[in-house]
């Protein structure tokens, strides 16, 4: 396994795959030079010039847009025993992701401009990933005075309080509507999910801001959301691969595993396109932490094997994981994703995805594995990931 910073393969065809993005699924081979996807041909397609070319023969293989993730914590500043910047973004490159947006629950708070600007030169120097460092919105992650919104979404669209709901109706009105003036999106947490969901979607119909919900987890939370979404409000959200992955299970995560009756809510919910996206909610933690309570999952390796578990599970279309994996929220945050066309960057993960295999939470590279999915069953493994056309993680199986 090798998890390094590397030059752009200059040329390089992978040939005899199968092309799985938002909107196509076939049997064709993908030409890459110089960080981009040149051409792109169809099985039987004889290609021009490939003698000129290395070549990577991934027959019985897929190849799939890189995965974009919007909510992970990785614990920089002040947790570093966790997580850190380093350490998360190798992790993310192993797990398929191309770009990454971590929550400001940290020590001190990041609530202002300098922290975000610390974090984010970090993550360029480590050269594995793109990072985006969300801000919280209110001072010191407390729902009483908004964050200099103004200056901040100069360098980040992505606000929230994550770790804790904003309580104050009044708060949550001043940061819709400024979200609104300037042009950032409020992702919520919220504990009481059902009921304080209910709240920020009467608010959004008054304030017209852009609202995010993290980590939907239960069928009333979907049901709101679908009708909110029929009445033509702006709002997306995201699940997490525990929530999606099993149900009725005893382990400390918030919001909560829910029922069987949540667990298929939320399935359909994914079928029918009432949630936009899945975000992994990355939660490191050491085992003392665990022991004594700390809420999360570090899953950022182990997301994709998780989710093509359940698509598979359940006959859905693998075009709507890339969909959801990649293309929305790329699209939230006005990138480029989910797409694996001629003159786009070459932001793609080459994948088993027909093997079955049980997780090892000891061949972890995070700096954490607390998951309670140790020895399960899961389906789909990534052999390596591209960035800009450089190999930012090879499992030794691939290139």
């Amino acid at each position: 396994m090798n998890i390094a910073t590397q030059k752009p393969l200059s040329k390089l065809i992978i040939k005899n795959v199968r092309i799985i993005d938002a909107y196509n699924d076939f049997i064709g081979s993908v030409v890459i030079s110089e960080g981009v996807i040149q051409k792109i041909y169809k099985e039987g397609s004889e290609i021009a010039d490939a003698s000129s070319y290395q070549t990577f023969d991934a027959t019985a293989l897929a190849v799939m847009p890189a995965m974009v993730d919007l909510h992970c914590h990785f614990r920089e500043p002040g947790y570093e025993y966790k997580e850190d910047i380093l350490s998360g973004l190798r992790a993310a490159v192993k797990g398929g992701y191309c770009y990454v947006a971590a929550m400001a629950n940290t020590t001190p708070i990041i609530d202002n401009t300098e922290l975000i600007l610390k974090n984010n030169t970090k993550a360029q120097k480590a050269d594995l990933c793109a990072y985006n460092q969300i801000s919280a919105i209110g001072v010191n992650l407390d729902d009483k005075i908004l964050v200099d919104a103004k200056e901040i979404s100069k360098l980040t669209k992505l606000f929230s309080n994550d770790g804790k709901s904003i309580l104050s109706e009044e708060f949550m009105e001043k940061a819709l509507a400024t979200s609104r003036e300037y042009n950032f999106i409020v992702a919520t947490h919220c504990d009481d999910e059902t009921e304080l969901i209910e709240r920020d979607l009467k608010i959004l119909s008054q304030t017209k801001g852009n609202l995010h919900i993290c980590h939907v987890s239960k069928k009333q939370s979907v049901d709101l959301i679908r009708k909110a979404k029929a009445d033509g409000l702006n709002v997306t959200c995201e699940v997490t691969p525990h929530h999606l992955f099993s149900h009725d299970l005893d382990y400390k995560v918030n919001p909560p595993i829910g029922s069987k009756e949540d667990n298929e809510a939320l399935i359909q919910a994914v079928k029918d396109g009432t949630i936009d996206m899945l975000s992994t909610d990355h939660a490191p933690h050491s085992a003392e932490d665990k022991q004594k309570g700390s809420p999360g999952i570090s899953n950022i390796e182990t997301a994709f094997s998780m989710y093509i578990k359940v698509f598979k599970d359940n006959n859905i279309q693998l075009t709507r994981f890339c969909e959801m994996s990649s293309y929305a929220p790329a699209k939230l945050m006005g990138i480029d994703g989910g797409i694996i066309s001629e003159g786009k960057e070459a932001n793609l993960i080459i994948a088993d995805i027909e093997n079955l295999y049980k997780i090892d939470k000891n061949a972890f590279i995070s700096k954490s594995n607390n998951t309670p999915y140790d020895g399960y069953y899961v389906c789909g493994k990534i052999l390596a990931t591209i960035i800009k056309g450089a190999v930012k993680y090879d499992s030794g199986q691939a290139l």
